[in-house]
């Protein structure tokens, strides 16, 4: 999870998200990654990602860092977009009930600001 810089909108549109979302799919094709629930808000994002080869580090750099680089490049501007490094918390594989109340969030979440 990742907040905007000073609590600011990481979106201005439905543009920006469907940017944000193209430049995580990118991200997930060149490190392997894979997503199992999302949801993106106003001014912060949540993702349940895995990462099969261990490199949660270089999938996030690239996918903060190109999405800066592109929203900046969108709205011609300069500067952080995300609140520093994002918040990773690792889930514990005998612990599958925490990974589903997660994604249930996520889910939930997303759900109501689709229909909101």
């Amino acid at each position: 999870m990742c907040r905007g810089d000073r609590g600011e909108p990481i979106f201005w549109g439905e543009a920006d998200r469907e940017l944000f979302l193209k430049t995580l799919w990118e991200a997930c094709g060149r490190t392997g990654a894979e997503i199992y629930s999302f949801v993106l808000m106003g001014n912060h994002y949540h993702l349940l990602l895995g990462t099969p080869h261990g490199n949660l580090v270089a999938t996030m750099r690239w996918f903060q860092g190109t999405c800066t680089a592109r929203f900046n490049a969108r709205h011609k501007q300069r500067g952080h977009v995300f609140q520093g490094r994002y918040k990773a918390i690792p889930l514990d594989a005998s612990e599958p009930d925490y990974a589903r109340r997660v994604s249930d969030y996520t889910i939930r979440v997303s759900s109501f600001i689709l229909t909101y």
